[in-house]
């Protein structure tokens, strides 16, 4: 009760959170045919917290391969886009720096990070299974 005379205790959160812009370029790729596809797709991404579980954040669409979205820094993420029927799918700590996105279910890249535009930059690949 601020009338009551005695002092009040405020708590700020001293670090504000690391958000980063994610430029995505993905393409679906036929490796029996050697072509790649474009894909105009929703992607959508969730937060995974230490027990696994993911939880639903946000999705966004991909338009002829090239879309972009916001990640926070050192978070756990489960990003899945379909195609033909199929989910692609994969997990990984997203960390700016750099990383590798490993496959779970079809779905693969890598992250290089722009320190001046505070932006990474995710090219990505998925595998066409059936090639028509």
């Amino acid at each position: 009760n601020p009338c009551s005379g005695q002092g009040m205790t405020i708590a700020l959160n001293p670090a504000p959170k690391d958000i980063v812009l994610v430029n995505v370029n993905i393409a679906g790729r036929c490796a029996s045919k050697n072509y790649e596809v474009r894909p105009y797709v929703p992607i959508y991404v969730y937060t995974v917290n230490a027990n696994g579980q993911k939880q639903y954040s946000f999705y966004t669409y991909i338009n002829a391969g090239i879309g972009s979205f916001y990640l926070e820094n050192n978070v756990k993420y489960h990003v899945e886009t379909y195609f033909d029927g199929k989910v692609n799918s994969a997990e990984f700590v997203f960390n700016k720096n750099a990383i590798d996105i490993p496959t779970k279910s079809g779905l693969s890249g890598t992250f290089t990070y722009n320190q001046a535009s505070n932006s990474s930059n995710l090219k990505a690949i998925y595998s066409i299974p059936n090639c028509k």
